[in-house]
């Protein structure tokens, strides 16, 4: 599951879920919106075993997603 605090008005009172796949994620340079994903426990433990450092976890985990989800497609 993802979310996002859409700003579709410029007030950021959208809210936008996800429930299934994220498909066509995109970064838009230049400050865009953030996206929150939930993600099990299990695939964290994972992603601070591969990074060998637990305190770049949090910073990292959306980034990981996204490559790991690349690299499939």
């Amino acid at each position: 599951m993802a979310y996002s605090n859409t700003d579709f008005r410029g007030d950021g009172s959208g809210c936008t879920m996800w429930f299934g796949d994220l498909i066509d994620i995109k970064q838009i340079p230049g400050g865009g919106q953030d996206v929150y994903m939930r993600m099990p426990a299990s695939e964290l433990i994972i992603i601070a075993q591969q990074k060998n450092n637990p305190s770049e976890l949090i910073r990292n985990r959306n980034e990981w997603r996204w490559r790991s989800y690349s690299s499939q497609n």
